[in-house]
């Protein structure tokens, strides 16, 4: 059996922060486990799908992430510029902008 997976960059990322800001993910040691927890020991790691909406003035150390992801075999980074958006506050009624990702998953 192949396993592919697929991950939803920003919420993994968020999830991440809210358990442990300081935990650090061995990316290969996940891909295995779950592959042999999903398809037994003798399952293949058919490759590892990072979906995540980036912004125009993203830190470098961002790109410098997904770059890293890239390098290694079987993943692949896809990535989707995030959409400006206005909103208004319904406190003070001051208007806003933000970014949030559309079409990325």
């Amino acid at each position: 059996m192949k396993v592919c997976i697929f991950i939803d960059g920003q919420n993994f990322y968020r999830s991440l922060l809210r358990y442990d800001e300081s935990i650090r993910v061995d990316y290969d040691r996940l891909a295995t486990w779950i592959t042999h927890a999903v398809g037994g020991p003798s399952a293949l790691f058919g490759g590892a799908y990072y979906y995540v909406g980036v912004s125009a003035d993203a830190p470098p150390l961002v790109e410098n992430f997904l770059k890293g992801l890239e390098l290694r075999p079987g993943y692949f980074v896809k990535r989707e510029v995030r959409v400006r958006r206005t909103g208004r506050c319904p406190s003070c009624g001051a208007d806003y902008e933000y970014t949030t990702e559309k079409r990325v998953d």
